[in-house]
């Protein structure tokens, strides 16, 4: 019943506009008594590689806060029960903290009321400070995009899945910190946009931000 509740989820999670209320679904399931059962089997469905997906690809930082939320939550059970999986997966997953870490906040839009504001111009002016890469041509999803507004836009925080990360594997972080590109490259890891990982990562500003972090969580 597990499975066929994710696999649900999966189905919908193909449509953009589902995947916040997906996500806030998924959030609450992990209170539920039976929760442990399906994270278990959660790295070998297809739900887990949308998850994937959707922190490497859409721009919305709403759904990608509540989805770094929900991978912490997973974390340990996949450790436990899915060690294998879990170090599989973990190339993939030091990625994605590097598109979190170098996500920068969205300033305002510019206008009062929402209805005037210019989205197109907005869209050149968030591209500035995130860069939006096309996706790899061997990947089938549609992208969620920002929804602009006139309040401040917060990136997500790469805290929690970098001490996660940190917390569970050490030396292979430390190890992903000295030299990202060169990292997923040896664990064979494609890059899921149109672009080499040597222009998708900015990795003087991983180191950067990652010094501050490992001073933090061993001082």
């Amino acid at each position: 019943m597990d499975q066929d509740f994710l696999n649900e989820i999966n189905d919908h999670f193909a449509t953009p506009s589902s995947r916040l209320q997906l996500l806030s679904l998924l959030n609450i399931f992990t209170s539920a008594p039976s929760f442990s059962s399906a994270a278990k089997l959660l790295p070998k469905l297809p739900l887990m590689l949308s998850l994937q997906y959707s922190l490497f690809l859409d721009n919305s930082s709403t759904v990608c806060t509540i989805s770094i939320s929900l991978i912490v939550k997973l974390l340990p059970f996949f450790a436990a029960y899915a060690r294998e999986n879990l170090r599989a997966m973990l190339p993939t997953l030091l990625a994605i903290l590097a598109r979190i870490v170098c996500w920068k906040e969205r300033r305002a839009s510019k206008g009062r009321d929402p209805n005037d504001i210019d989205v197109e111009f907005e869209r050149e002016l968030e591209s500035e400070a995130n860069r939006v890469f096309l996706i790899s041509p061997r990947i089938k999803w549609e992208r969620l995009d920002m929804v602009f507004h006139t309040t401040v836009s917060p990136p997500p925080s790469s805290r929690p899945l970098f001490t996660m990360l940190y917390y569970l594997y050490p030396a292979n972080m430390l190890l992903f910190l000295c030299n990202p590109v060169k990292y997923l490259i040896a664990s064979a890891i494609d890059c899921p946009y149109a672009e080499t990982w040597e222009r998708a990562l900015d990795q003087d500003e991983i180191r950067r931000t990652s010094e501050v972090r490992i001073s933090k969580l061993i001082f």
